[in-house]
């Protein structure tokens, strides 16, 4: 049965996936019929109010195309080709999309379009934005380069969840170097494919976003982001539904998080998350920029994280109040302060065939509240650089794990605070230990119950007495038991495992009593020291006194 829910899961998301990747290529701003304008920069063409009706009358930049278009009467369709140079922008050319209008822009001859190098695009000053397109309206660009921009795209569209996207933007073989802003839109379908986003938004004194959609459709399909910085590389907000897939994310650095998901549903496919560092480098929360609180599920499939790092110590993920689901995917060597992966608060995850090795923090990964559903996955950590309090952490959590392994080195393998864990399946766990104090894979702390149902092998250590049972998760079977401790009066006295900080600290404060102590008898010698040295400063003082007083009293009697 359980099985059966996890394959039509996969099944449900992988539909998911191709319907946004259909509906991201039916808004790919595609030529049709329309009107061809073109663009060189070394045209010599004189009259720039109609120009670009043909090759030999091109106009000299894409501002002037477009004026020439809407001054000739325009259309609903506008084909611009762009010949190879350099284009700088001036900051009075943006460019104004609106009534309907649909704007692709592609090189020119059609071979420039196969190199994505032959067309650049810069400005001298940031300009606030190249691209306004209104609702209605749609903008496709293909093989160009944009360099040194301000806001390249932006949206005057009205942002309403009862009324259809009618706003399209599409970018295909480009690259985005150097710029601030790319693209900042509401209620628009967002398409990114075959593009590359390297060393934008690095600049100390001005930092930004480089995507900001808001209730918008984004797809992002076989790029790649690398070096960038700024505040958020992606800020994905109030019931916006983006798609990841065959994409990189290398290098990046941000002073906020990489990628910021409020209230919106998210799809992580067949992608690579790595070398990344920022305050917890992606964000799932439930809470949109309004404060409302709307539905927030991400999907990771066949995706792996490696080597991401936390700056401020929090953990690589960090999940509000959503629905998360990990499939087929790797994470390892990460780093992050309250756990080494993910740090999940009042959300439903649920992991499936997923491997988790070496990830560093205060605990491996970390669940406080609502589910957890761990099946065919691994968690491995070796006794390397940094030290955990334990694998697993979960808090008030109801947990199933089946037919996974656990191994761990010198720590606790599960830390359970008021929880409820069943064990289904062949479940493995591995741990070697030279503390006295770890005698169990499990640290259990308020109450906290275990349900093995091959064996009894894996308990709480001294369980304390439960008063109360401790339902099972909504996810297990009407037919299961319900988990309950036994009381114990011998165990009545139970207390936690004293971890290594708590012994350091003892050891520590040891080591600061005798260094004190040693330090005021060194003081009190001292001070004994220069006592008697002054007593005897004084006697000797007196004597020649004494002696000076007899030679005078000698002298005045001769």
């Amino acid at each position: 049965m359980i099985s059966s829910i996890y394959t039509f899961l996969v099944a449900l998301v992988l539909l998911n996936h191709s319907c946004v990747r259909v509906c991201g290529d039916s808004s790919s701003g595609s030529a049709g019929s329309g009107v061809d304008f073109y663009v060189d920069v070394h045209s010599t063409y004189q009259n720039d109010t109609l120009c670009g009706a043909s090759a030999e009358t091109a106009c000299t930049s894409i501002f002037a195309a477009y004026s020439s278009f809407l001054k000739s009467g325009g259309g609903a369709d506008l084909n611009i080709g762009i010949a190879s140079g350099v284009y700088i922008v001036d900051t009075d050319e943006g460019i104004d999309i609106h009534n309907g209008i649909r704007v692709t822009i592609k090189p020119f001859p059609s071979s420039l379009m196969d190199t994505g190098t032959g067309v650049s695009i810069s400005s001298v000053d940031a300009i606030n934005s190249l691209f306004t397109i209104s609702s209605n309206s749609s903008l496709g660009v293909f093989g160009i380069t944009f360099q040194d921009m301000g806001n390249i795209v932006s949206s005057s569209s009205s942002s309403s969840t009862d009324e259809p996207i009618s706003t399209t933007v599409a970018f295909n073989n480009c690259t985005f170097t150097n710029n601030t802003n790319i693209i900042s839109t509401s209620a628009a379908m967002i398409t990114l494919r075959n593009c590359t986003f390297v060393n934008n938004n690095n600049n100390q004194d001005i930092q930004s976003t480089l995507i900001n959609t808001l209730e918008s459709i984004v797809v992002i399909d076989n790029c790649v982001f690398g070096h960038n910085g700024g505040d958020q590389i992606l800020l994905l907000s109030n019931h916006s539904h983006t798609t990841i897939s065959n994409s990189l994310f290398d290098a990046n650095t941000a002073s906020q998080s990489l990628i910021q998901i409020y209230g919106l549903n998210f799809t992580f496919i067949n992608s690579v998350f790595q070398h990344n560092s920022s305050p917890s480098p992606i964000l799932i929360s439930k809470r949109t920029l309004n404060s409302f609180h709307t539905p927030a599920n991400a999907t990771i499939i066949s995706s792996q994280f490696i080597s991401n790092f936390d700056i401020i110590y929090q953990s690589p993920f960090l999940v509000i109040s959503s629905d998360l689901y990990i499939v087929s995917s790797l994470f390892r060597n990460n780093i992050g302060g309250k756990s080494g992966v993910l740090d999940g608060i009042d959300s439903n995850i649920v992991i499936y065939q997923s491997q988790f090795i070496n990830n560093y923090g205060g605990y491996g990964f970390s669940q406080l509240g609502t589910s957890l559903t761990i099946r065919d996955s691994s968690f491995k950590n070796s006794n390397w650089m940094f030290t955990l309090k334990s694998l697993l952490s979960i808090q008030d959590t109801f947990t199933i794990i089946t037919n996974s392994n656990f191994t761990i080195d010198n720590y606790v393998l599960i830390d359970c605070i008021n929880s409820s864990i069943t064990l289904t399946g062949l479940n493995n766990f591995y741990y070697s230990s030279n503390d006295k104090h770890i005698d169990s894979p499990f640290n259990c702390s308020g109450v906290c119950n275990i349900a093995n149902h091959e064996s009894n092998q894996y308990q709480c250590p001294n369980p304390p007495p439960s008063p109360h049972p401790i339902t099972l998760s909504p996810y297990s079977s009407s037919n299961s038991e319900s988990l309950t401790t036994t009381s114990n009066n011998n165990n009545s006295n139970y207390n936690p495992r004293p971890t290594k900080v708590i012994d350091l600290l003892i050891i520590l404060l040891i080591i600061c009593c005798v260094l004190l102590t040693i330090v005021i008898i060194i003081f009190i010698t001292c001070m004994i020291k220069v006592c008697r040295e002054n007593r005897n400063y004084k006697k000797l003082e007196e004597q020649e006194n004494l002696i000076q007083q007899q030679y005078m009293h000698t002298s005045d009697t001769e």
